[in-house]
């Protein structure tokens, strides 16, 4: 059974958990990033090694989203909902773009680049400040207060919107 609302999602969570996840993201980032221009520059890529690359790109970001929104204390509630749709549909609708064009074209703000330092600033903020940063509320326009963690999901939602907008 699974219960969207509740909060045996929040917790505490160590600096060093923190670190970690932004080094090892790091990591993953950079070495995602040489092997495809290694290959294309020596001319050894293949459809094999495309596939294998976006496969284990579209696992990693399922799971990254999920201990990013552990690390804003997002909660076990809608906001995980749209926060791993916001995260992971681009990703997805750009793959089937390249599939069906043969070419993979990027907006100028994307989620391989900017995300990804997102990412990290994000795990680096909640080690230096805790989770308490996330879990500030604020009022804006008189709605009811909302938590610093959903507050960045609807602005990510909007800023999602806006960049992938046909021009």
């Amino acid at each position: 059974m699974v219960v969207l609302y509740g909060s045996d999602f929040y917790g505490p969570v160590d600096t060093w958990f923190c670190v970690s996840i932004a080094i090892a993201y790091f990591t993953y980032m950079v070495m995602d990033n040489c092997d495809g221009k290694q290959a294309r520059r020596t001319g050894t890529s293949s459809p094999l090694g495309m596939l294998l690359d976006h496969g284990m790109d579209s696992v990693t970001a399922v799971i990254n989203n999920f201990l990013l929104q552990r690390v804003m204390q997002i909660g076990n509630n809608y906001f995980c909902l749209i926060g791993l749709l916001v995260s992971t549909m681009p990703f997805y609708f750009a793959m089937l773009e390249q599939y069906y064009t043969g070419e993979l074209i990027l907006q100028v703000v994307n989620g391989v680049d900017d995300g990804s330092l997102g990412y990290i600033a994000f795990c680096l903020l909640t080690a230096t400040y805790g989770i308490s940063y996330w879990t500030q509320e604020f009022s804006i326009f008189g709605l009811p207060p909302v938590q610093l963690s959903h507050l960045v999901i609807y602005v990510l939602f909007a800023a999602l919107a806006v960049c992938t907008a046909e021009k």
